[in-house]
């Protein structure tokens, strides 16, 4: 672990840090990859940062709901004091959708732009929870002796890097994503090329569906419990399930919908 950095003398937070590297890596790729369909650079870059405010809106606000148990024992930004992933994501995209439709963007484009980059993001920000010390994994005794200001001192034993984890598998559904996107690349215009791909236009609904799966299963390896339960699941592991249940009814509506 290594939750500060020394940067010319002065210690800066490691997941803040590589949560920025995330945010400009992933914002500037959204951005490329756009002017390379012939959009205007500011109109991603415009769109992402409504977004950004849809996602601190979201995740701060899951996060207070999740522990709305603490009310009277937090202060208040401790209780808005942390983010949880899936709130920024459903806070993030709303804002997003909502900005886009009123600007006229090309929807599709940009949702699967976005579909490629939170993967990429989520890269480095799940780094930076192994390195800050939250979202820590179960017991292991082949695992890493994790420390964290979360963990009482009598609970400090190796654990599972369940980050790790889950930063190589959103890693490998960027790559997986971006190859879907450029599965076929004709020398063509744009409207030829979406008729001959048929993953154009459904990058979103495959990010949400595979990141709900990798979510909902990695989260019986996490050992931390500030993020809330509910019965035999975690709050997170609910969303992934609501989540997967509305994307198969869109599905199953689109199909009857369109049976061709």
């Amino acid at each position: 672990m290594a939750p500060y950095i020394e940067i010319l003398g002065r210690q800066i937070p490691t997941y803040g840090l590589l949560a920025l590297v995330g945010m400009l890596l992933s914002g500037w790729f959204a951005e490329h990859q756009a002017v390379k369909h012939g959009e205007h650079p500011f109109y991603m870059i415009e769109t992402l940062l409504i977004a950004l405010i849809g996602t601190m809106i979201g995740g701060h606000g899951l996060y207070a709901i999740t522990n709305l148990k603490h009310v009277g024992e937090w202060s208040f930004l401790s209780l808005f004091g942390g983010m949880v992933y899936f709130g920024g994501l459903y806070g993030g995209l709303a804002a997003g959708y909502a900005w886009a439709r009123y600007k006229k963007y090309r929807i599709p484009l940009y949702a699967d732009l976005t579909a490629m980059a939170l993967p990429l993001f989520h890269t480095f920000g799940r780094i930076g929870c192994f390195f800050g010390g939250c979202c820590y994994g179960i017991p292991w005794e082949h695992g890493i002796l994790y420390y964290s200001r979360e963990i009482p001192a009598d609970q400090i034993v190796r654990r599972f890097p369940v980050q790790l984890l889950e930063s190589a598998l959103v890693l490998a559904l960027f790559l997986t994503l971006y190859f879907f996107f450029y599965r076929v690349t004709p020398k063509s215009s744009e409207k030829q090329i979406n008729r001959t791909n048929l993953f154009r236009g459904h990058l979103l609904e495959i990010y949400l569906a595979s990141y709900s799966v990798i979510r909902f299963l990695d989260e019986f390896l996490r050992g931390d419990e500030i993020r809330g339960h509910l019965g035999p699941f975690s709050t997170s592991q609910w969303i992934a399930l609501v989540t997967l249940i509305v994307l198969a009814i869109i599905r199953v509506y689109k199909k009857q919908k369109n049976p061709m």
